[in-house]
């Protein structure tokens, strides 16, 4: 179910949210690169820090889902998710993020909207989405006991097609990743945990040659690429955050920064070329970047 973009019919221009001088320039991307590369469930808990990283490029990540939402694209909505499924977790999100210093205020109104009061549970996602430079998918229990993607709001995919992923399980999600069996044997007591326990944080990398926000999938990024510095260090910061009976909040920041960036800290160099180097030709092409390897081996 996609519904009309009532929510720019009545929003303004998009004006900058209050302490918005205060944030930082541009954050850097994460670096959780391991000298010994493995796909493994890897949630960890969050701690004290931040469920989002807001940054001042906000609005430019803003400006490209207002555009989206313009084209009916973002959110988009399980076929069977009911007005009142709808209303249900609006509630369970707002329960979840309301507080002084966040995107929801405590009466359900968008803070880093001026205070935007939805008038709808759809609107209420919509306006979420325009307050965040994360994406983020409610995933809902199923029958089985697996979490389904019942609501995607992603405007900055990394090479996979959201709307493939509605109403998929854990299990389903993850079919395709390279060397995934411990992924999938631990889908079900993912969801159990992400459900009911957290906030949970994990990191997903990857190399590109571009620095755009979103990848499309099969996109050859480097086919105009002949140098290390051409290359891009991208990064996915995931959070999930329990729902309880209701699911649980995924939300994913997406870092893009040049190589070059990310590699100017001593060491990162070599432990990324290490990771590099114990990949297997099965992750290499899940990951697509076997080309981006032979351009830092040869550098």
């Amino acid at each position: 179910m996609i519904a009309p973009p009532t929510l720019l019919d009545r929003l303004p221009e998009q004006a900058m949210p209050a302490g918005f001088e205060s944030w930082p320039d541009r954050l850097p991307a994460p670096f959780p690169v391991e000298e010994s590369f493995q796909v493994k469930p890897d949630l960890a808990k969050l701690g004290g820090e931040p469920l989002w990283m807001e940054d001042r490029d906000w609005p430019r990540w803003i400006a490209k889902k207002r555009q989206l939402i313009a084209q009916g694209r973002c959110p988009i909505f399980a076929k069977d998710l009911t007005e009142s499924d709808c209303s249900d977790l609006q509630q369970a999100v707002i329960q979840a993020l309301a507080g002084p210093s966040g995107p929801i205020d405590k009466q359900g109104g968008l803070a880093w909207l001026g205070g935007f009061q939805p008038q709808s549970a759809y609107e209420f996602f919509q306006a979420l989405t325009l307050s965040l430079q994360e994406d983020f998918v409610v995933m809902r229990p199923g029958t089985d006991g697996h979490l389904r993607a019942s609501l995607l709001s992603v405007a900055f995919p990394s090479g996979w097609r959201p709307e493939e992923k509605l109403g998929q399980s854990m299990f389903e999600i993850h079919t395709l990743v390279a060397e995934n069996q411990a992924l999938q044997r631990s889908a079900r007591a993912l969801s159990e945990a992400m459900q009911s326990k957290g906030p949970f944080v994990r990191y997903v990398w990857t190399l590109s040659g571009s620095g755009a926000l979103s990848r499309d999938p099969g996109e050859d990024s480097f086919v105009n690429i002949s140098k290390a510095e051409q290359l891009w260090f991208r990064c996915e910061r995931q959070i999930t955050v329990p729902l309880f009976e209701q699911g649980s909040l995924f939300l994913i920041r997406v870092f893009v920064e040049p190589l070059h960036e990310t590699l100017a800290v001593p060491g990162r160099r070599d432990r990324l070329m290490r990771s590099l180097a114990s990949m297997s030709d099965a992750v290499l092409a899940y990951k697509g970047i076997a080309r981006a390897r032979e351009i830092l081996l040869a550098s």
